[in-house]
């Protein structure tokens, strides 16, 4: 997570841009981008505009086929990086920049030393083929920013060229976003974008969400962040006022009917792709040491970084039986967390993330305690009785797809009859009813 700056170096605008015409000068909009699960602001985009509401794109070819291409964008630059000031903590500042003005003196001259909290987007303009957007990338994030690809969809001389640029963030351009919810082949290309973009390593941000529907189907597509009209239109900083408590309550309602099983994504298909492996290796367990290599097999192939099994005995107590990493010897009472409480009632998933004020304080503080920033729990069900939980966690800020939530749950159902097997959970049985 990036830290918000106590002091942002002013830089002289280049004389280039002091030159320039008066009707170049912009001013910023901003418009905030939002994590799907939880509505929370990731970062605002800085939007320029221009004197007579002209169109800012129509000001920018003009001034491209002048030859001031590259200074006008530097003087929107400069404008955006001024807002970095005013920001609350936590809150990440994205701004615009093309390819070809990325090389030019008047831009490299605007960037600060430190640009740790800003998200530097390449905009979606011809490239010129001297232009060596690695290398100017790479001084980028030296000095801490975050690089995204904005407008993706069939840009950028194909899918390679993005796999080429490694980026943070992937923009889905909105032409694959608005009206997702009800094109199949807008949808389908938006899954084929999101699972490419996190294959490499890639966080996405769907651009263009115009309705609550649209955010819903981003949210069942593995989408992590969102931005457009339905969450927020751009405004002065002076006059935005952050994201609606509407807004807020539908990503958290999208979130939990997605943990819950109602998500429109590939999750079946996720509960038997890349988990044979361990499947047949639980078939065939008889020992407890063959349970935790199972768990440390998924763990890898997940990337997940330390996965448990936890048994709940009749005085309503948990006790882990099993963990990638150092057993946990302590009880945990059901009754002192409540997410957990609901998830052996309810079954399904439940996430809690250590940033969100929203999620079960205790389980938060036993995160903090653990050093974990990211937990996704599940129920063990043996037949109508739920046994215990499995939990993913992650030591750094994770939001668990589609395809996590389903490996955890066909990895839970797998383990069910193996403990029982192993005379595991049957003493101390508690059917849901029970809790």
């Amino acid at each position: 997570m990036t830290r918000r700056l106590s002091r942002v170096t002013r830089v002289r605008p280049h004389a280039a841009i002091a030159n320039a015409a008066d009707a170049d000068a912009p001013r910023i909009a901003l418009q905030p981008i939002i994590a799907t699960s939880t509505g929370s602001i990731l970062a605002v985009e800085a939007l320029a505009r221009f004197a007579d509401r002209a169109n800012t794109e129509a000001v920018l070819r003009t001034a491209q086929e002048q030859g001031r291409g590259p200074e006008v964008e530097a003087r929107c630059l400069e404008a955006a990086l001024e807002c970095r000031l005013d920001l609350p903590p936590g809150v990440m500042l994205s701004v615009n920049v093309s390819p070809n003005a990325l090389a030019h003196i008047a831009v490299c001259d605007i960037w600060p030393e430190d640009l740790r909290g800003v998200i530097v987007e390449i905009t979606e303009q011809e490239v010129n083929d001297p232009v060596d957007l690695g290398a100017h990338l790479d001084r980028l994030r030296a000095r801490g920013a975050a690089i995204a690809i904005d407008d993706v969809s069939t840009g950028y001389a194909g899918l390679l060229r993005l796999a080429q640029m490694a980026p943070d963030y992937v923009k889905i351009d909105r032409q694959v976003v608005t009206g997702v919810s009800q094109n199949a082949i807008q949808a389908a290309v938006l899954e084929a974008l999101v699972t490419l973009s996190h294959r490499l390593g890639a966080a996405v941000i769907g651009e263009g969400v115009e309705d609550f529907a649209d955010l819903a189907a981003l949210a069942d597509y593995d989408v992590d962040y969102a931005q457009g009209f339905a969450i927020a239109r751009p405004s002065a900083y002076s006059a935005m006022t952050g994201v609606s408590a509407e807004v807020v309550a539908a990503c958290r309602a999208n979130r939990r009917r997605m943990l819950g099983g109602g998500g429109t994504s590939g999750r079946d298909v996720a509960r038997t792709r890349d988990v044979y492996a361990v499947t047949a290796a639980l078939a065939a367990a008889d020992r407890h040491r063959d349970v935790h290599a199972a768990i440390s097999a998924t763990a890898v192939d997940l990337g997940v970084d330390m996965i448990g099994v936890s048994i709940a005995g009749s005085d309503r107590n948990l006790r882990e039986i099993a963990n990638t990493h150092e057993l946990d010897p302590r009880t945990y009472p059901l009754n002192d967390y409540p997410a957990t409480l609901s998830l052996m009632r309810g079954g399904g998933a439940v996430e809690v993330q250590l940033d969100d004020p929203g999620a079960d304080l205790a389980e938060r503080e036993l995160m903090a305690e653990l050093g974990c920033a990211s937990l996704l729990m599940v129920p063990l069900v043996d037949g109508e009785t739920t046994i215990g939980i499995v939990e993913f966690a992650q030591f750094a800020p994770r939001r668990w797809s589609s395809h996590d939530i389903a490996h955890a749950i066909g990895l839970a159902e797998h383990l069910a009859p193996v403990l029982r097997r192993l005379g595991v959970g049957i003493a101390p049985v508690a059917t849901a009813s029970a809790f």
